[in-house]
């Protein structure tokens, strides 16, 4: 039986939600760090131009990076230059395997927000970015996080829809064994629905602070969902190249709308950040926009199927 790997055994009030997991003992971090660099060279082998570390949205890199998942005492866990000491032997590992001059983005968190207090403030976010510069990364994507699987890291709505549907209950429970998984991830993201309700742009404060503390390109993410926006972004400063990713689901179109010069500054997507397709994803079900309402806007009217 697999158990998900974890940096720690979880402390009290996460291990309803994390059930199982295996704590990494130091010789199977290295061996991690060592696939990672292989892996990394596997891709450079296929034509890619570059990779991206993953470091964030309370995955396994993010809980080596965080307080309150890592509570390690070898080299990897103590000090926030040691829990950030994963990335950067991964960052090396690539290098030795792939090559020195194949470039490596990276996603972390540069806020680790938490219901009971716990993570890692701003400034200590910028500090790690200093960190990941310094150790070889050619770019950063700062965001906010949370500990909690939630939707803290893409805001919006509570997806009700998705816990009354049985089969998307039915799959929760497949994926961890027990009921207890998928209420407290209910719970979890209605809490974080009333905390962290959409807001355009809602991580300026936070890209826009990396921004001024490294030299190596920031890209801005997080609710950024008109030309307007982007553009105003870029023309301040405040990060150096944009990233857009769940509103694709409901139009896969969006960059032409971006890219066109004649679309309003205002133009508004689709996506109407329900989060109905946040769990699906989790599940490993298709990609897709799972919103009804976004869904109807494409379908033809009984008019035009007539025709």
């Amino acid at each position: 039986t697999h158990h998900p790997y974890a940096p720690s055994p979880p402390p009290w009030w996460l291990r309803p939600m994390h059930t199982g997991v295996h704590a990494l003992s130091t010789d199977e971090v290295w061996k991690l760090i060592a696939r990672f660099g292989e892996v990394a060279a596997w891709t450079r082998e296929a034509g890619y131009d570059a990779v991206q570390l993953a470091g964030g949205n309370a995955k396994l890199l993010h809980q080596f990076l965080s307080p309150v998942y890592n509570r390690r005492d070898d080299e990897f866990g103590g000090s926030a230059a040691k829990r950030a000491r994963l990335y950067l032997e991964i960052r090396k590992a690539i290098a030795e395997r792939a090559g020195d001059d194949y470039p490596v983005l990276l996603k972390m968190p540069a806020v680790e927000n938490n219901l009971v207090g716990q993570g890692f403030t701003l400034s200590e976010g910028v500090e790690l970015a200093r960190i990941m510069e310094d150790g070889g990364f050619a770019a950063i994507t700062p965001t906010a996080a949370d500990v909690l699987p939630n939707t803290a890291i893409c805001r919006g709505s509570y997806p009700t829809a998705t816990f009354t549907n049985d089969n998307i209950k039915g799959l929760l429970r497949k994926a961890k064994g027990n009921g207890w998984w998928d209420r407290m991830m209910s719970v979890s993201m209605w809490m974080a629905a009333r905390k962290y309700p959409f807001q355009p742009v809602w991580n300026r404060e936070i890209f826009r602070a990396v921004k001024q503390a490294v030299r190596i390109p920031v890209f801005a993410v997080g609710g950024i969902r008109t030309p307007g926006e982007a553009a105003q972004i870029l023309s301040s400063g405040d990060a150096d190249v944009i990233g857009v990713g769940r509103p694709f689901y409901a139009e896969p179109d969006l960059p032409a709308w971006f890219l066109d010069p004649s679309t309003p500054a205002d133009h508004e997507p689709k996506c109407e950040s329900s989060n109905a397709c946040i769990v699906p994803q989790m599940l490993g079900l298709p990609g897709v926009c799972y919103n009804p309402d976004v869904n109807k806007k494409d379908a033809p009217a009984k008019d035009d199927k007539a025709a």
